[in-house]
């Protein structure tokens, strides 16, 4: 990738984290980068394709991040859980930007919702099994099951209207995974 075209992506990920989609235009990123408009349409061909690069890089850094935590937990599963709670990497992207993808751009934000579908959750219904033979999760949830709940969670914060008079998203994601995580324990599994 040639330095021009990764000064663009880092600043348009700025920029879009910190004003949303809607209010970065093409010309404020070439301004800031500095860079001629014409090179961001010589590298991205629009504001969507420059949108769908940047959401790549979000993709990659999450899930060699997600990936790496459920290797790390592979001994101790519900750590992992808590630890894939306090993940910090997914709050870094801004109420603005998910809320903007979402309204704005919904084709992309089905794909990404498709990408946890297709290729995270997959992986994370292995961990949660994986947890339930070591009997640190009730077996009487399916991880399918289990998998689905978290996927119906995601969906819900997903579309604009229901996320109306919530001011602080991170703590009500925070909430719903303290209920899931306390809800899947296995009643014989003691903590250490």
């Amino acid at each position: 990738m040639s330095r021009k075209k990764e000064q663009i992506l880092k600043k348009a990920k700025e920029l879009f984290m910190e004003q949303g989609l809607q209010e970065t235009s093409l010309e404020q990123i070439a301004e800031e980068v500095p860079a001629s408009k014409m090179t961001i349409y010589k590298h991205f061909s629009n504001k969507e394709g420059l949108i769908e690069h940047v959401l790549n890089e979000i993709v990659d850094e999450i899930t060699t991040d997600f990936y790496a935590m459920l290797d790390h937990a592979n001994d101790n599963p519900l750590e992992g859980l808590m630890e894939l709670q306090h993940y910090e990497g997914a709050d870094k992207i801004s109420e603005e930007f998910i809320m903007d993808l979402v309204k704005y751009y919904p084709q992309q934000a089905q794909r990404l919702l498709t990408y946890q579908r297709e290729e995270l959750f997959p992986r994370f219904e292995h961990f949660l099994f994986e947890a339930q033979k070591k009997g640190q999760i009730r077996k009487d949830i399916s991880p399918h099951v289990l998998t689905l709940f978290i996927m119906s969670i995601k969906q819900f914060f997903s579309k604009p209207e229901n996320l109306v008079g919530i001011t602080d998203i991170n703590t009500i994601r925070d909430q719903f995974m303290t209920l899931l995580y306390y809800g899947i324990i296995s009643p014989d599994h003691k903590e250490t």
